[in-house]
C-alpha cells in the first residue's frame, strides 16, 4: 500500500513537472511566432549592424557591475552570521547559481547557494542560509515596489503593466508586514507556531522548530536600522544599475527615449522571466521587449533586434563567470580531497 501511495505521489509530481514542461515550451513558442509575426529579419539584421558598439559594451559593463553588487548584498547579510566568509567564497557559488538559473525554472538554481560552503571549516547552516536568500528577494521586492511607483508618478504605464504594478505593490507590503513581524515580533511568532507543533509528531516537530529557528535568526541583523538601510539602498542601486543596461542598449540603437522606459522595460523582463518557458527564457524575454518599446512607437524589427541583443548581453557575462566559478570551485575540491587523502595515507602508516 505504501508503494502504492509513493507511486503515485511520483507520478503527480512528475505529471506535473511534464506539464509544466509542456506550458513553458508552449508559450516559448508562441512568444517566438509573435515576435517574429509581423518582422522583416533583413532589418532586424540591418538594425543590429548599426548599433553602437560602445554602448554595447558598457552595457556588458554594466551587467558585470550588477552580477558584482548582487555578490557585494549577499556578502554582507551572510557576514552578519558568526562565521565569516570570504568574498570569493561567496562569489563562486552566487554566479554558478545564476547560470544555472538560467537553464532551470523557477529560479531553483538559487537553491544550490544553500549547499556552498558546505566545504568551509564552520559553514553557516542550511536553514540560516535559506533565511539570507529570503532577505534578498525581500529586498529586490522592495526595490522593484519604489521604482515602479516612481513609474506611477513620472509615466503613463500601458495597462498589463498598470494592474498587476497594484499587485505587486500589495505583495511586497505584506512581504514587509511579514519582514518586519519576524524582527521585532519572532519569539510572539515562535510560540504560536510550537502551539502548532504539537500535534505533529515529536521529531518532525522538533526538526521544523530547530531550522526555522537557524533561518529565522538571519533576520537578526535586520533589526540594525542603519545597516537595514544601506542594504535598501544597495538593492535600489542594484536594479537602478540593471535599468542602465537597459538605457545603453537603446542608445546603442539610437532610440531616444527617457531613462524611466529603461526601467519599466527592467521591470517587465523581471516579471516576465519568471514564467514558465524554454531554457534562457527564449521567446518570452524578446517578446516582452517588443511589446514594452511598441508601447513607445518603436517599431516590432527593430524591438526584436534590441531584445535578442539584450538577451546576449544580459545572459552571457552569467554564463561566462558561472563556468569559471564552477571550475574553481571543482579543483578546490579535488584540492582538499588530495589533501585529506593524503592525511589518511600519513596517518594510517604510523604505529
Amino acid at each position: 500500500m505504501e508503494k502504492e501511495v509513493g507511486l503515485l505521489r511520483f507520478s503527480k509530481l512528475s505529471n506535473s513537472k511534464i506539464l509544466r514542461l509542456f506550458f513553458g515550451l508552449f508559450l516559448s513558442g508562441l512568444t517566438l511566432y509573435l515576435s517574429f509575426k509581423n518582422v522583416q529579419i533583413s532589418e532586424a539584421l540591418q538594425a543590429i549592424y548599426r548599433t553602437n558598439l560602445l554602448f554595447i559594451m558598457l552595457a556588458f559593463l554594466a551587467v558585470c557591475a550588477s552580477l558584482l553588487l548582487k555578490v557585494i548584498r549577499w556578502n554582507l547579510i551572510l557576514q552578519k552570521s558568526e562565521n565569516k566568509i570570504s568574498f570569493i567564497v561567496v562569489l563562486m557559488p552566487f554566479m554558478v547559481a545564476k547560470m544555472l538559473n538560467i537553464f532551470i525554472p523557477a529560479s531553483l538554481g538559487e537553491m544550490t547557494r544553500i549547499f556552498a560552503f558546505r566545504d568551509e571549516k564552520e559553514p553557516p547552516g542550511s536553514a540560516y542560509i535559506v533565511g539570507t536568500l529570503a532577505i534578498e528577494k525581500w529586498l529586490d521586492y522592495l526595490s522593484f515596489t519604489v521604482l515602479l511607483l516612481a513609474l506611477f508618478f513620472s509615466l503613463q504605464l500601458p495597462d498589463w503593466i498598470g494592474k498587476s504594478g497594484y499587485l505587486f505593490v500589495l505583495i511586497t507590503l505584506l512581504i514587509t508586514l511579514i519582514s518586519l513581524a519576524i524582527i521585532y515580533r519572532r519569539d510572539w511568532m515562535i510560540s504560536n507556531l510550537e502551539k502548532i507543533l504539537r500535534y505533529l509528531p515529536e521529531r518532525i516537530a522538533t526538526y521544523i522548530n530547530q531550522h526555522l529557528i537557524s533561518g529565522l535568526s538571519s533576520f537578526d541583523s535586520l533589526s540594525d536600522g542603519f545597516y537595514t538601510f544601506k542594504l535598501c539602498l544597495l538593492s535600489i542601486f542594484i536594479w537602478v544599475m540593471s535599468a542602465l543596461i537597459n538605457q545603453c542598449m537603446l542608445m546603442a540603437f539610437a532610440i531616444q527615449l527617457p531613462f524611466t522606459t529603461a526601467i519599466l522595460l527592467m521591470i517587465a523582463l523581471q516579471v516576465g522571466i519568471s514564467l514558465p518557458s524554454m531554457p534562457a527564457s527564449i521567446g518570452i524575454f524578446e517578446y516582452i521587449c517588443i511589446l514594452t518599446l511598441g508601447f513607445f512607437g518603436i517599431e516590432e524589427s527593430i524591438a526584436l533586434s534590441f531584445g535578442v541583443l539584450l538577451h546576449v548581453i544580459a545572459f552571457l557575462p552569467i554564463i561566462i563567470g558561472g563556468l569559471i566559478s564552477f571550475w574553481i570551485m571543482q579543483l578546490r575540491k579535488s584540492h582538499y580531497l588530495e589533501i585529506s587523502e593524503a592525511n589518511v595515507e600519513k596517518f594510517s602508516g604510523e604505529p
